[in-house]
């Protein structure tokens, strides 16, 4: 039995690009991020601005363990949105396969990783603006951007299930 060319390049694509981030994601959901253990140690360590880029690491943890939630709804959702569509239509019951749903996995790792990467905009957002009090500010740029990130998913399901 040969593997297909897309089982090849998946396998390819979660070992070379995924499987590191994986790892540096579920390190950052076990523990919170200790000083100079963040992705830019440059900028955590010293320099302007240090306590703020400190402050959207230590929230980082968080952020994952919400993105994590929502992939296993989101992926819940596709299937769920799925079924019905198929019943509706009087075709046969769904059958779970496993490929699919690796390369489900595999898009929202990437999903993920794009995620964490937008969400360092939150640092930037926050000096553009320079608002006053910076802890309100914070607070708000960091629920924005996680709802944001949270709700993208669903929506996306939402809007390619009825296409």
């Amino acid at each position: 039995m040969t593997a297909s060319p897309l089982t090849l390049f998946l396998m390819l694509v979660l070992l070379v690009g995924i499987l590191p981030l994986s790892i540096f994601l579920i390190r950052s959901l076990q523990r919170g991020p200790k000083r100079g253990e963040a992705l830019d140690e440059e900028l955590t360590v010293k320099g302007e601005g240090a306590e703020s880029v400190e402050w959207w690491e230590a929230k980082r943890g968080a952020f994952n363990r919400g993105l994590l939630a929502a992939g296993v709804l989101v992926i819940a959702f596709y299937y769920l949105l799925l079924h019905l569509r198929l019943s509706s239509a009087g075709l046969q019951p769904l059958r779970f396969d496993l490929r699919n749903f690796i390369f489900l996995l595999v898009l929202y790792l990437i999903y993920m990783g794009v995620a964490n990467l937008l969400y360092n905009l939150g640092f930037f957002t926050e000096h553009a603006r320079q608002a006053k009090p910076r802890h309100d500010n914070r607070q708000r740029i960091f629920q924005a951007i996680y709802w944001a990130a949270i709700v993208a998913p669903f929506l996306f399901v939402l809007f390619h299930s009825f296409r």
